[in-house]
């Protein structure tokens, strides 16, 4: 997981990336390949999307709902 630090920026780390993901989930419920598709230009990998992802569920912000396959924000 990339985290600030001496080699990676605020913007360039998944805690950057946050408000991207937040802000589009806040406002619907999204399936996770169309979230990809809006915010990809903003990730160097899809790893680091899910990384991203990973970290917002653990924080609890986001929820993955298997049967309908939709992320939704927390509040």
């Amino acid at each position: 997981m990339k985290l600030p630090n001496k080699l990676f920026t605020v913007d360039e780390s998944c805690i950057g990336k946050f408000p991207l993901i937040l802000k589009i989930v806040q406002q619907e419920k999204i399936p996770v390949f169309e979230l990809y598709d809006r915010v990809k230009q903003h990730f160097l990998s899809v790893s680091d999307f899910i990384e991203t992802l990973d970290a917002l569920f653990y924080l609890g912000k986001i929820k993955f709902y298997d049967d309908s396959e939709v992320l939704i924000y927390v509040v």
